[in-house]
C-alpha cells in the first residue's frame, strides 16, 4: 500500500526532483499527497495494491506539478503548455481517444 515515504521518493527517483527544488516538508507534497488518497478509487487495491499504489503516486505527482511551488514545477508546466489559454468552441468530442475538436466559427 502506498506511503507519504514511498511518494517523497517518487519524487526523488521518478519525477527527478530534488531536496533543494522542493523539500520533504514542503506542504504541497503533503497536500497533494493527502488529495490523491482522497481520489483514487481503493477498489483498485483489491485488483492490485501494486497498481493502486501507482494510481496514487502517479495522481499526486499529477497534483504537484499542477499546483506545486512554481520554483520547482514552473519550467515544466511553461514547457508542457500546462495553463495556456486555448480559444475555440468544442465542436465534436470522442471518448474513445479522449480527444477533442476545436473550432472558431466565422461569428467569432
Amino acid at each position: 500500500m502506498p506511503e507519504l515515504a514511498g511518494f517523497i521518493l517518487f519524487i526523488r527517483n521518478t519525477m527527478g526532483v530534488n531536496a533543494d527544488a522542493l523539500a520533504d516538508d514542503d506542504p504541497a507534497v503533503s497536500l497533494s499527497w493527502s488529495m490523491s488518497l482522497d481520489w483514487v478509487n481503493r477498489q483498485i487495491a483489491c485488483i492490485s495494491p501494486v497498481l493502486y499504489s501507482q494510481a496514487v503516486y502517479n495522481l499526486a505527482a499529477s497534483f504537484l506539478l499542477n499546483f506545486g511551488p512554481e520554483v520547482a514545477f514552473g519550467p515544466v508546466r511553461e514547457k508542457l503548455g500546462i495553463n495556456n489559454f486555448t480559444a475555440g468552441v468544442i465542436s465534436a468530442s470522442s471518448d474513445e481517444s479522449t480527444s477533442q475538436t476545436r473550432v472558431v466559427s466565422d461569428a467569432l
